[in-house]
């Protein structure tokens, strides 16, 4: 009886042991489900384009940010194309992350272009990352994609404005000149270098007028443009008459305007000067 008793003791143990076992299972199948789940809906809402490839670099799947940012209707018409044929506009790109993939097993913020179903090439950026087994051995790619087309049109669009007043600064015969709130040089034209004696108009920026001019006229500049960055009221045509270095005198004919940021708060200002004193000096002869 003792015997049987103690058999079925230890038969209840294993019993209740089997029970926790199976509850612990269940908790850990749950929360990997909820888990799948979870990352399923961050897979499909996720407004970035996701993708995934088995080791050939075809496409296994694709969420719906991708598929509509590539013009297509369902993701089945890009499951099985490679990654290749659609996500670099050339095999020099694709060489490139291929190699940086097997080096680093993963590749981030690779500027690119995709392919569009119609035709047309986006501007991406690019992440990917090895998907290994255990073992260590890949099983393809997975990443996701940020466009960025209308950066880089926003980008060429500033370029060509930054050319356009790169020409203009180069090319006029006025002195143009940008100065901070402390009234320090930030830019300057060729003219204006010309002016100060400067091989490079880079050897101005961060100096002041007092650095080229004499005292006088400097404290003058200075007092007028910070004048203007209190009260946002620009100077217009004002003649200024300073003394050079030999001894002669020059006279400018100068506009000086504000420049806000985007708060609204003047942060600097803008000159243009104009050298008059051939005027000056003909207008002085003939009185």
């Amino acid at each position: 009886m003792i015997k049987m008793d103690t058999v079925q003791m230890s038969d209840l143990k294993n019993l209740n042991s089997m029970e926790v076992k199976i509850k612990k299972l269940e908790m850990q199948l749950s929360d990997a489900l909820n888990k799948k789940h979870h990352y399923q809906n961050l897979f499909e809402k996720s407004p970035t384009m996701i993708y995934v490839t088995d080791r050939l670099g075809h496409f296994i799947t694709i969420n719906q940010a991708g598929v509509k940012l590539m013009g297509y209707d369902s993701e089945e018409e890009i499951i099985g194309k490679r990654i290749q044929d659609i996500f670099f506009k050339d095999h020099h790109d694709f060489q490139k992350f291929e190699i940086l993939m097997m080096e680093q097993g993963t590749v981030r913020k690779f500027q690119t272009q995709i392919k569009h179903k119609k035709g047309d090439l986006l501007d991406v950026i690019l992440t990917g990352f090895i998907r290994a087994k255990i073992t260590g051995k890949s099983e393809g790619y997975e990443g996701y994609v940020t466009e960025i087309t209308e950066q880089k049109q926003t980008e060429k669009k500033l370029q060509i404005k930054s050319d356009l007043l790169t020409t203009l600064m180069d090319n006029i015969p006025d002195t143009i000149y940008f100065k901070d709130q402390e009234s320090r040089f930030t830019m300057i034209n060729k003219a204006q270098a010309k002016l100060f004696g400067l091989n490079n108009a880079y050897e101005a920026l961060g100096n002041t007028d007092f650095h080229y001019f004499n005292k006088t006229h400097a404290q003058d500049a200075y007092e007028d443009e910070q004048k203007i960055l209190a009260s946002g009221i620009p100077v217009v045509d004002k003649v200024e008459k300073y003394k050079e270095a030999n001894g002669d005198f020059r006279w400018l004919s100068s506009t000086k305007v504000p420049i806000y940021n985007k708060e609204g708060v003047a942060n600097g200002i803008v000159g243009i000067s104009r050298d008059i004193t051939e005027h000056k000096r003909a207008e002085n002869a003939y009185r």
